[in-house]
């Protein structure tokens, strides 16, 4: 059986694509100059490349919270409350505003240089700045908080990637300078509209006060005047009534006095005479009728025509009933009392309510304080550069060594790749 096999064994199929590894070592080995002619000239071209790439330098400042003496006045007004880590908040947006930086960029040398590069418009480089500008919060861990907490927000860090490390220093340090002082000027102008508005707000106050002071007195005038002419009324309807009263009174005397002196005319009385002096006798005894011993009272016309026509006479000429009426004169007086009411007269006299407003004076105080209050602040810091920028003179990129090692490499595999290219061929 085994001689079978091997008798058949020049019958099976040989693989063609089998590959003899010391043999295709050996025609490596064989092309050694274009692998290593292709191996240096890619070196060449990745040093060539790495030197011609620009030098990208990295310049830093730190801006840090300032102390309570820094902000100075700032923490004793209560306009807009302030700390150090709210005073580094308006610093921070400061530091990312556009137009803040657009303002410092338009006044740097970086604005200059993009300049003399015909290719890169000012806008185009403005983008790449902000692009490359970097500000962040720089967390210590010295603090040992617990994860929940954030680290106090004490210090912020401005970094900025640029080829020009001089100007770059000189933009940073310029952007953080702006950032202090128009934070400062934020915050002044947030005081000093809070304080306008507070000024607006007790100046309505007092507006209020006043009006509502000047309706309650003409309201009180008003009432106080109703009341007085319903308490007049009622006296001169008391007075009309005692009118009537005596004018009633005397007519009814003038009758009985017209009848009276009717009786006298016709007894021809003229003078006051008595019951005794129209007896004939003393012992004509029929015309004494009081038989009780009493004083009997005489008869109207006894008092004769010419009393009685005087009387009349002088009734009928009066002309007001009033005089002769006792309480007449008290309610003439409370008449004149109430026409000049002193309360009315005071009130329709007062120039100034104010006085009557109970925390009128204390508005007045609290507006004065606010109108002498300074939101200057001239001495106040919102931040301190601890750390200003500088230009340095080590790069961050390129990495030249990187670059021109990497280049070497894939330029020895391409030469591995071509000689091996090159064998397939000869073959």
């Amino acid at each position: 059986m085994d001689t079978n096999q091997q008798d058949l064994i020049h019958l099976r199929p040989q693989n063609s694509d089998e590959i003899d590894l010391g043999e295709l070592l050996r025609k490596l080995i064989g092309e050694w100059k274009l692998v290593t002619a292709v191996t240096l000239l890619g070196a060449v071209a990745s040093v060539v490349i790495a030197l011609q790439q620009t030098s990208i330098y990295r310049v830093e400042a730190i801006l840090a919270a300032p102390s309570i003496a820094e902000l100075g006045a700032m923490v004793d007004q209560t306009l807009v409350p302030i700390d150090s880590e709210k005073a580094m908040e308006k610093v921070v947006e400061s530091l990312f505003s556009i137009k803040n930086q657009r303002a410092v960029f338009d006044q740097s040398e970086l604005l200059r240089l993009s300049g003399l590069d015909s290719t890169v418009t000012p806008n185009e480089l403005f983008s790449t700045i902000t692009r490359d500008l970097s500000i962040t919060r720089i967390e210590r861990e010295f603090y040992n908080l617990p994860d929940q907490q954030r680290s106090p927000f004490k210090e912020v860090n401005i970094s900025f990637d640029s080829a020009n490390a001089a100007e770059a220093a000189e933009f940073v340090n310029t952007l953080a300078i702006k950032a202090l002082a128009s934070s400062l000027e934020t915050f002044k102008d947030d005081a000093a509209a809070r304080k306008t508005d507070q000024i607006r707000q007790i100046e309505r106050q007092l507006k209020g006060l006043q009006e509502a002071a000047k309706q309650g007195r003409l309201a009180e005038i008003t009432r106080l005047e109703d009341a007085n002419s319903l308490a007049r009324d009622a006296l001169r309807l008391q007075l009309n009534l005692l009118e009537q009263q005596a004018k009633t009174n005397r007519l009814m005397r003038i009758a009985q006095l017209e009848e009276a002196i009717k009786t006298a005319s016709s007894l021809k009385i003229i003078e006051p005479i008595s019951w005794e002096s129209l007896r004939p006798t003393n012992a004509n005894a029929q015309f004494l009728n009081n038989l009780s011993g009493a004083p009997e009272a005489q008869p109207l016309y006894f008092q004769g025509t010419r009393l009685l026509i005087g009387e009349r006479d002088m009734l009928a000429a009066r002309t007001d009933d009033l005089l002769y009426v006792a309480e007449s004169s008290a309610i003439e007086l409370k008449l004149t009392q109430l026409s000049a009411d002193p309360k009315i007269a005071a009130l329709k006299a007062r120039q100034n309510d104010t006085i009557y407003i109970p925390n009128y004076d204390e508005l007045i105080t609290q507006k004065s304080e606010l109108v002498n209050l300074l939101v200057d602040f001239p001495i106040a810091r919102m931040a301190s550069l601890i750390q200003p920028a500088v230009a340095s003179t080590i790069p961050i990129k390129p990495n030249r060594k990187l670059i021109a090692v990497a280049g070497t490499v894939l330029a020895g595999f391409l030469g591995l790749f071509f000689a091996l290219i090159r064998i397939a061929i000869k073959k």
